[in-house]
């Protein structure tokens, strides 16, 4: 028991119990510190604790140099040791919060005003590097910091986690594997085109879609903005059978996949084996792969939806059974327009095939090609007066010059018709 008659330990008592706050202040301070500047696990414990080893090396020199011959000096030591270094502590912790000031994620104006020929130039750069497999210049167009201030579109730009994961997100970007994919399946007989320039809210996007006889549609977008110097660059993207816009599936899909005991690191090597197998057109392996996984880790939106996609080149009926619990899950994803249109043309259904067309149509904002894509459905069905009939309302409703295409765009068989004979008849022909 402490003697407290002692002069010497009754003038330390307060320098002792002013250094057990002065510890509780200094590894708070430490700990919020390394938080901010992103370290974790045991980087931050050591970083929480530094101060006091710091305190320990202070002590034992003093002792070594007999200037803390007593407990009341040694007390004083400490107090004052932790006191320096709690400021130092405090310090660390306002730069760090410095560092992670709020980012601005609004978009500059002008980064979003986009010469259209400019624009078209690129877009073709894109549709040949893509067909032909040259992509490491394509590549160099994705912007991570870019891409990670969409990521952190109304979300606390402050928050230590969800930067980390903005940034981690945006290395993801610059190395995105997207346009592989679309060349493995142009390698297969897909046709990778340019479909057009529009404006999703203030944001330019190029359009492109990816189709082939098989029966394969994919449509992606890619956000652009013009950089100071003039130059065009991606800053994000939209694969239409997979989701939404890439930037707001990050938080979701990442929130999703950090839950639970399934999410081992071996279950995300596997999934990252499954993508890379998928891109290099071993679509078996990459489906075999997923389908190892825990049922509680690939019953995610992410991988389920990836499931799907696979699953219809693979195992059709076990596709089936995903999508129907897909839909159960997920109602109001429109991902579901592509995976139907997927299922009825794998399952040579043309009328589920057509049903689900005017869905996509609406999906992707317009494009001519599916226009024709469903005359020709109708065609194949010997549904001629259908065929008729949307001819026309191409014409009237959506503006398209039919019969100066007619000869590119349907069948031989059909346009010797009397049926198309007579429609044509009503109509001016264009050379």
């Amino acid at each position: 028991m402490t003697d407290w008659t002692d002069p010497n330990k009754r003038s330390g008592w307060p320098y002792e119990l002013g250094s057990g706050f002065l510890v509780i202040f200094n590894v708070l301070f430490s700990f919020l510190a390394g938080r901010h500047l992103g370290f974790r696990g045991a980087e931050l414990g050591g970083y929480s604790g530094g101060a006091l080893l710091l305190v320990v090396v202070v002590v034992g020199i003093s002792r070594f140099k007999k200037s803390a011959r007593t407990r009341s000096a040694t007390a004083k030591i400490v107090f004052y040791t932790l006191l320096i270094t709690l400021l130092g502590s405090f310090s660390s912790l306002t730069q760090s919060r410095a560092k992670r000031a709020r980012i601005a994620t609004e978009a500059d104006p002008a980064s979003l005003s986009i010469d259209g020929q400019q624009a078209a130039v690129l877009a073709m750069h894109i549709q040949d590097s893509v067909s032909k497999g040259e992509l490491e210049d394509v590549r160099t167009l994705f912007d991570g910091d870019r891409f990670a201030k969409r990521v952190l579109i109304g979300q606390d730009t402050t928050e230590p986690s969800l930067r980390d994961r903005a940034e981690g997100a945006s290395k993801s970007f610059k190395g995105a594997k997207l346009l592989d994919q679309m060349n493995s399946m142009v390698k297969r007989g897909g046709r990778f085109e340019f479909v057009k320039l529009y404006h999703r809210r203030q944001d330019p996007v190029l359009q492109f879609r990816l189709a082939a006889d098989s029966g394969d549609l994919h449509y992606v977008d890619l956000y652009i903005f013009k950089t100071p110097q003039g130059n065009l660059r991606i800053s994000d993207v939209q694969y239409y059978n997979s989701g939404e816009v890439l930037s707001k599936q990050i938080l979701s899909t990442s929130k999703d996949l950090d839950d639970g005991k399934a999410n081992s690191s071996s279950n995300f090597d596997e999934l990252q084996r499954a993508i890379q197998l998928a891109a290099g057109g071993k679509v078996g392996e990459a489906y075999s792969a997923l389908e190892s996984l825990p049922d509680t880790f690939k019953e995610r939106k992410a991988i389920l939806s990836l499931r799907i996609r696979l699953g219809y080149q693979v195992n059709v009926e076990e596709a089936e059974r995903l999508l129907d619990q897909f839909r159960k899950k997920f109602p109001d994803d429109p991902t579901i327009f592509f995976y139907v249109y997927t299922a009825a043309t794998a399952k040579g259904d043309l009328k589920g095939a057509i049903a689900s067309i005017d869905d996509i149509y609406r999906t992707v904002d317009g494009d001519e090609y599916l226009l024709w894509l469903k005359v020709n459905l109708f065609l194949m069905q010997r549904q001629n007066e259908d065929a008729i009939e949307l001819l026309s309302r191409m014409e009237s409703d959506y503006h398209v010059n039919v019969s100066s295409q007619a000869k590119q765009k349907l069948p031989k068989e059909f346009l010797t018709s009397k049926e198309y004979k007579r429609w044509l008849a009503q109509h001016k022909i264009v050379d």
